[in-house]
């Protein structure tokens, strides 16, 4: 468990030491945009992965606090799966809605030749982030 405090203040930092620069050209602003949506999906993923998989800890947990393992009824001991079950498909549900390239990707149709490339799937290379140390 000690890492989600760490992962937590790790995305804290790089959400706090992000700063919008003035960009000369579209695809630099693109791949920022990028970079921060990524940042939101890693913390967000970091709390859908708690919320599903907390009912098996208070599952397992459960009979230690309150005694013998006839202390969870049957009927909460079907609940954790299906919670569970649910993180890939919300993480997925949260990369569609944060990521601007994902969300370019499903739009654009490759076999459609008077279609152009999104900016967002062209990739630059030159760092864009300047973060305080």
């Amino acid at each position: 468990m000690t890492i989600f405090p760490f992962s937590l203040c790790l995305f804290l930092s790089a959400v706090g030491g992000l700063k919008w620069k003035e960009f000369d050209d579209d695809r630099s602003r693109v791949a920022l945009e990028h970079h921060i949506g990524m940042s939101k999906f890693c913390g967000l993923s970091l709390v859908v992965l708690v919320l599903c998989w907390s009912p098996y800890a208070a599952l397992y947990l459960w009979p230690v606090a309150f005694g013998g393992a006839g202390a969870v009824n049957l009927y909460l001991s079907l609940a954790p799966p299906p919670a569970a079950a649910a993180a890939p498909l919300l993480n997925g549900l949260l990369a569609l809605e944060t990521v601007p390239r994902v969300r370019a990707a499903l739009a654009w149709d490759p076999a459609a030749e008077e279609e152009e490339m999104p900016p967002e799937l062209e990739g630059g290379t030159e760092p864009l982030l300047e973060v305080d140390t």
